[in-house]
């Protein structure tokens, strides 16, 4: 029996807002920084990549590891000092990237949870 197991999960690194906490005198930065980092969750299973986003509407949109054929990271000067950046999926089936995470905590670290099991999987022949 074929399932899912979740191998990693990534929220928005609290970096990603700084520039609303740079603002704390007024409170209502901060409640945008909580809502937008808990707004958007990237799951690495077993089978899939799957990002969630939204609170109180959900989207989610995945891709299977099998289809992903580049998995890219973008990080400015002060992202890659600050541990973040943005990671971005691709498919055969398109010219652009199916899903973008922005702001994700260690995005090479998920670069390589997902490398790693594209290459440790099975390919079969159609």
């Amino acid at each position: 029996m074929s399932y899912n197991r979740t191998i990693y999960k990534a929220r928005p690194s609290w970096w990603n807002y700084v520039w609303l906490f740079a603002f704390g005198w007024l409170i209502f930065p901060i409640f945008i920084a909580i809502w937008q980092r808990y707004a958007l969750l990237l799951r690495v299973t077993n089978r899939q990549v799957i990002l969630e986003t939204g609170i109180l509407d959900k989207d989610f949109r995945e891709i299977f590891i099998a289809d992903i054929r580049t998995v890219d990271v973008e990080q400015r000067f002060y992202q890659r000092l600050l541990g973040y950046g943005t990671i971005k999926f691709a498919s055969a089936g398109t010219d652009r990237y199916e899903l973008a995470a922005k702001g994700i905590c260690r995005p090479h670290h998920v670069k390589n949870i997902v490398n790693s099991i594209r290459l440790n999987r099975p390919r079969t022949s159609d």
